[in-house]
């Protein structure tokens, strides 16, 4: 059911488009029905970004970081079969 919603979650994830770092831990809810599911995304200085959903204990969930200027970012999800886009 995550694979469904990721994208109505991290619509909500907010980034400040005036931001001159967006690195850190982004969080968010996923809507997924009568159920909602926390969602962290990690991104790193080094690039590395990373996906968590404590709520389901899974933690570390490899995401490739596609692109990130000062104000947007683009991330892929290959094991859930999704991406995100900001601006």
């Amino acid at each position: 059911m995550i694979h469904k919603h990721f994208l109505s979650l991290l619509a909500f994830v907010a980034v400040s488009a005036s931001a001159q770092n967006i690195n850190g831990t982004w969080s968010g809810e996923l809507n997924a029905g009568l159920q909602k599911i926390k969602v962290v995304l990690n991104l790193n200085d080094d690039g590395k970004c990373t996906l968590d959903s404590p709520d389901q204990g899974a933690y570390g969930i490899a995401a490739t970081t596609n692109f990130v200027s000062a104000d947007s970012v683009n991330v892929s999800i290959a094991s859930l079969n999704a991406s995100y886009a900001a601006r």
